[in-house]
């Protein structure tokens, strides 16, 4: 249904939307916004629902950002494929849609919220020339009426004004990353009320400060001629620091060419602190092993060390004035922390102070060297002071064959050349939440052929790595890669193709016919650049 050619809303629709339009500037939040724009659209159009539903660039899906009715508590959680449903639909077409007798609905949502849809109009909210999602309401009149000309007017309006909104907070977060608080909301907003206020804000408070350098960067820069090349390696780098920082409800305060400055508060601060530093240790090795499609060079040189420090007398505060402020800490600790991370090298990535080591509630996720004797003798403040410091590593427990009887929760299989490297990362990345099948070098005692099938049978998920080329070898009868698909797909596992870059399916009928099936199965995209985005959405097509 096409928009309306001539203005189809009364005096009573126009004053709603003016008072909404003064309220933009009042409310903290994009979700509190959107939030009352949704109410007022529902209540003048007499909705029992409705909801803004955006896209997430990371995951390449869309999720609810905010919604009213019965069901708006069940629905942050539910993500939308794209392509799915209207919401789907209007995402991908920019055509508005208005419809009266749903049949065609994404079926997933209504079922896990126990929310029927019965009518609805679907809205693109676009971006200049970007759409960045959809705002629908649901349900006129709990059904029992038609949306007709000035409903769908109306909301398109309130679609507008919901673009400004989000456009408005899309600058405001950018605006927090580039002065030095980019976190999660909940981690920065006592932060933001207190350093946004005029004039200078500053804070003393126990902090955990985390110095993250990479070795080899400048061997790198001289080893790739490309520009293009470095800055693709550095954002990668960057993006996967930011992403493990934030994870682990840090904030990332600076970045300074191939290093990075992220501070940690709380009671469990220095547990959030050492945690980053191993997940970043190992998002460094995949990223590592991305990079050597870029050069002929062999890249085990490069490397990244962490330093570590706590301290009661952080200051956060602001620098500048009105027109351009930045945020930033100060205090020994940071300076100690500037230190430490030089001396990170060697196999010794992670080094943390006494005040860290000691603060640690969960010991046993990392083992320590030490306390050794650090003494600072360049010249400056701290010049001729001597700490105890520790080198931390990410505890590995020792790996023990598992019997016949041992079940379990994902198989990995994959091409040992182009998908061993990644499995194992994914392996890496999971292995708290899930028992894992990942290699033959795990296999109990007995026949192999056999024992390798009872694997396959003993675990709900068959996780299958896709790299380029790797089904091409899966007509041989006796490949592994197709006899264990095949036996996945006979036995009825759960199965979740992981798909590489460069791999695409291909046509189920030049596949042997007993596997033919897993080009049906929906896929997961691996990402090395949104590594946590993509373990959520292969998390959601995991059984438990």
């Amino acid at each position: 249904m096409a928009g309306p050619t001539s203005s189809a809303l009364e005096n009573a629709d126009l004053l709603a939307l003016l008072d909404t339009a003064g309220q933009l500037n009042s409310m903290e939040t994009l979700e509190e916004v959107l939030t009352n724009i949704l109410r007022l659209a529902g209540s003048l159009s007499k909705s029992s629902a409705g909801s803004v539903i955006l896209h997430d660039p990371e995951r390449n899906d869309l999720y609810f950002a905010a919604a009213t009715g019965p069901a708006s508590d069940k629905l942050p959680g539910i993500r939308i494929p794209l392509g799915k449903g209207k919401a789907g639909e209007v995402f991908s077409t920019g055509v508005p849609i208005v419809e009266n007798n749903l049949h065609d609905f994404y079926g997933a949502v209504d079922q896990k919220t126990d929310f029927t849809s019965k009518s609805m109009i679907c809205v693109p909210l676009v971006q200049s020339d970007r759409i960045v999602g959809v705002m629908q309401i649901l349900n006129k009149a709990d059904g029992s009426e038609a949306y007709d000309d000035r409903d769908l007017e109306l909301l398109m309006r309130f679609g507008s004004q919901a673009t400004v909104a989000i456009r408005n907070a899309t600058l405001f977060e950018q605006m927090l990353a580039s002065s030095g608080l980019y976190a999660s909301k909940h981690v920065r907003q006592d932060l933001i009320q207190h350093m946004t206020r005029a004039g200078r804000s500053a804070i003393k408070d126990r902090f955990t400060v985390v110095f993250i350098d990479m070795r080899g960067f400048s061997q790198l820069c001289n080893m790739i001629s490309s520009p293009e090349k470095i800055q693709s390696v550095l954002s990668d780098y960057v993006l996967m620091l930011a992403a493990v920082v934030v994870r682990n409800n840090g904030i990332v305060n600076k970045v300074m060419g191939d290093g990075l400055m992220a501070i940690f508060r709380g009671p469990d601060a220095a547990d959030r602190a050492i945690r980053s530093a191993l997940d970043a240790i190992d998002g460094f090795e995949r990223l590592r092993t991305s990079w050597k499609g870029i050069t002929r060079f062999n890249l085990d040189f490069l490397d990244i060390g962490v330093g570590v420090t706590t301290d009661d007398d952080t200051i956060l505060g602001t620098v500048g004035d009105d027109r351009f402020r930045d945020f930033t800490v100060i205090g020994a600790g940071v300076n100690l922390a500037a230190a430490l991370v030089k001396t990170a090298r060697d196999g010794n990535r992670i080094v943390c102070d006494h005040a860290t080591y000691t603060a640690l509630q969960d010991r046993a996720m990392a083992s320590a060297e030490g306390p050794v004797q650090f003494r600072i003798d360049k010249k400056g403040p701290m010049q001729g002071i001597s700490y105890d410091i520790y080198y931390l590593k990410r505890f590995e427990a020792p790996v023990e064959a598992p019997s016949k009887a041992e079940s379990y929760d994902i198989f990995f299989s994959y091409r040992r050349e182009g998908g061993s490297d990644v499995a194992r990362s994914v392996q890496q990345a999971l292995k708290s939440e899930y028992n894992i099948f990942l290699d033959v070098d795990r296999m109990p005692s007995g026949h192999f052929d056999a024992s390798l099938l009872e694997m396959i049978e003993t675990s709900p998920n068959f996780v299958v790595f896709l790299s380029p080329g790797s089904l091409d070898r899966c007509n041989t009868p006796g490949d592994w890669l197709r006899r264990e698909i095949s036996h996945a797909i006979a036995t009825k596992r759960n199965i979740v193709p992981v798909v590489l870059p460069g791999f695409s399916f291909p046509d189920p009928q030049g596949l042997a016919e007993e596997m033919s099936d897993v080009a049906r199965h929906d896929a997961v995209e691996y990402s090395h650049r949104y590594f946590y985005a993509m373990l959520d959405k292969l998390r959601e097509h995991l059984k438990h």
